[in-house]
């Protein structure tokens, strides 16, 4: 093996390492937990939309740990975006990428814009409260809205959010076009 596919498996480990120590220690809590840390709200028992509310907890401390590994796998590769993605539903795509996007932009001082793509199921545009809004999918779909006027403001300093938008016939093909991959780039 090459030592930058050694470099790329030896970095997956230990992100995944410490994702599978966050999952232990979040499952030995309530799915209710509104203590120091993450506050899951009642009416969502199986969907957790969770977020960070207090930096010195334990969850946030995990982000932290898992930030550096992943903001450093990025920089050592000069990559500007992050993917956060699963084939399975449920495995908690949104509530990493929710919770690394806070982490970012709290612990860093970085402007960090978390984008929703899942168009059959959005979720992240309902964990930051903005409910249903035109997004990403409307953006890549009509030459009349601005990109601009889609991406949502955050009560978090320096997180802004592009929300998913309605849902498209077609949005794998949205999802692999010319326009996404030139939003990828910007």
């Amino acid at each position: 093996m090459e030592k930058a596919e050694e470099k790329v498996v030896v970095d997956r480990n230990k992100i995944s390492r410490a994702l599978q120590a966050f999952r232990s220690d979040h499952s030995k809590r309530s799915s209710n937990y509104n203590g120091r840390g993450f506050k899951v709200p009642k009416a969502r028992k199986k969907k957790e939309s969770a977020r960070l509310l207090d930096p010195s907890s334990s969850f946030s401390e995990y982000f932290r740990v898992i930030r550096t590994l992943v903001l450093q796998a990025a920089r050592d590769r000069g990559a500007r975006v992050l993917l956060v993605t699963s084939s399975v539903p449920g495995e908690g795509k949104s509530f990493v990428a929710s919770n690394l996007a806070l982490s970012i932009a709290n612990g860093l001082d970085k402007s960090v814009l978390l984008v929703d793509a899942d168009f059959r199921k959005p979720s992240i545009q309902t964990t930051f409260g903005f409910g249903v809004t035109k997004g990403l999918s409307d953006y890549l779909s009509d030459a009349k809205y601005e990109l601009g006027d889609l991406i949502q403001s955050t009560s978090f300093r320096g997180l802004s959010v592009l929300p998913a938008g309605s849902c498209p016939p077609d949005s794998s093909e949205l999802l692999a076009g010319e326009i996404m991959k030139i939003f990828v780039h910007i």
